[in-house]
C-alpha cells in the first residue's frame, strides 16, 4: 500500500479474488478520477503520513506519467472535498512470493495483477470507508478484466496491523510469503 511493505495481499487469482465477496456485501460507491478541482491539500490522514503525502505531492505526477490512476470519493455536499482515495497500477507477482496454493494454480513464473497502491481516508471520515474503497477498486478491476488478462488484485500493506486487516475474511486478501 505504501513505500515500506511488510505484507503482500493477493486476490484469489483465476476468477475469485478480493472482489468476489466484497462486491456482494458493499453497496456501490461513486468514485471519480482525481482532477485539478479536488482540494488535495485539505486531505489529512494522521494515521499515515505516506498516504497524505502521496495525494498531496505525488499523485498528479504519477497520473501524468501513466504510472497509476487515482480515484477519489468526493463529499456529496462539496465535490471538491476528498473523503478518501485509492490508486491502481499494473503489477506482477512472482510465483515464489505466493502461497503454495496460489503458486500451484499459476502454472507460470509471474502473474499479471493490478496493485491497489495508496489508499486512505481523511481524518473524521466515516468508519468502514476502507472496505468501500476496496470494493470500488475491485469493481474497476473486474471491468478491466473483461478486456485484459488480470489474475488478481494485490495490495502491499504499510505495516503488520494493516496486513491483518486486509486479510480479514470480509476484506478478502491472502497474505503472500
Amino acid at each position: 500500500m505504501h513505500d515500506k511493505t511488510n505484507n503482500n495481499g493477493i486476490g484469489d487469482g483465476g476468477g475469485g479474488g478480493a472482489d468476489a465477496g466484497i462486491q456482494q456485501a458493499v453497496p456501490p460507491l461513486i468514485t471519480f478520477p482525481l482532477c485539478g478541482a479536488h482540494r488535495v491539500n485539505d486531505f489529512c490522514a494522521a494515521k499515515s503520513a505516506a498516504v497524505e503525502d502521496f495525494l498531496k505531492t505525488k499523485a498528479a505526477d504519477q497520473i501524468q506519467r501513466n504510472f497509476c490512476r487515482v480515484f477519489v470519493l468526493q463529499n456529496p455536499d462539496d465535490p471538491t472535498h476528498v473523503l478518501g482515495y485509492y490508486s491502481l497500477s499494473a503489477f506482477q507477482i512472482e510465483r515464489d512470493s505466493m502461497s503454495r496454493k496460489h503458486a500451484d494454480r499459476l502454472g507460470r513464473r509471474t502473474a499479471p495483477m493490478v496493485l491497489l497502491g495508496y489508499m486512505g481516508k481523511t481524518d473524521g471520515a466515516q468508519a468502514g470507508m476502507g472496505a468501500w474503497l476496496i470494493a470500488d477498486a475491485a469493481r474497476r478491476v473486474a471491468t478491466v478484466r473483461e478486456h485484459l488478462g488480470i489474475w488478481g488484485l494485490a495490495v502491499e500493506a504499510e505495516n503488520d496491523d494493516l496486513g491483518k486487516w486486509y486479510s480479514k475474511p470480509e476484506i478478502g486478501f491472502v497474505i503472500a510469503k
